[in-house]
């Protein structure tokens, strides 16, 4: 259940991220897969830590580990769109 939120999260943030900075926006396919790809990578991090530490660390519970899921998800799927979007317009000048 928390991947599934992870990639939701992942996608809606790359979205949001293509949306608001059109700089670095490739597409909406392109930035819901890399927001998707980013959700993955997302929960991963939290895998590594721990969900129950993540949890712990946002008000514990089962709120907490679903706030990490949300957290973690959308912040990766965020950064690797904006990382991808500005490489890809870096090399398409050249």
């Amino acid at each position: 259940m928390e991947l599934l939120i992870c990639l939701i999260a992942g996608a809606f943030a790359g979205i949001l991220c293509g949306g608001l900075l059109r700089g670095l926006s490739l597409g909406f396919g392109a930035d819901a897969a890399l927001g998707l790809l980013g959700g993955w990578l997302g929960r991963q991090g939290v895998l590594w830590l721990g969900p129950d530490v993540a949890g712990a660390l946002l008000g514990g519970g089962d709120s907490g580990v679903l706030a990490a899921a949300v957290l973690a998800g959308g912040l990766a799927g965020a950064a690797l769109q904006a990382a991808a979007g500005a490489a890809g317009h870096a090399l398409a000048r050249r």
